[in-house]
């Protein structure tokens, strides 16, 4: 049974280099410096595991809003507001 389990659950160090090649190809589609894409991604994993009672996919919804939140840096200011309401159900 204990074979099982090991071979099911990723080892803190397997998570880490998966995270770490998030991070690198986040940075690189992006063109952000790999140190703010990791410090950007880590917020928000942290953000999400303070509630989260499942864990396993945190790295595709950590993803999502990093990639959320670049676009609304990108966005003209006149329009992060629209954009905001616009996302605010989707957030909920």
């Amino acid at each position: 049974m204990m074979q099982i389990e090991q071979a099911t659950m990723p080892l803190p160090n397997a998570m880490q280099a998966n995270q770490e090649r998030i991070v690198a190809r986040l940075a690189s589609e992006c063109d952000v410096p790999i140190g703010e894409m990791a410090t950007l991604y880590e917020h928000e994993r942290a953000e999400l595991a303070l509630g989260a009672h499942l864990t396993k996919f945190l790295h595709v919804f950590a993803t999502r809003n990093v990639l959320e939140l670049l676009r609304l840096r990108a966005a003209p200011a006149h329009l992060v507001p629209a954009i905001k309401t616009r996302l605010a159900p989707l957030a909920a």
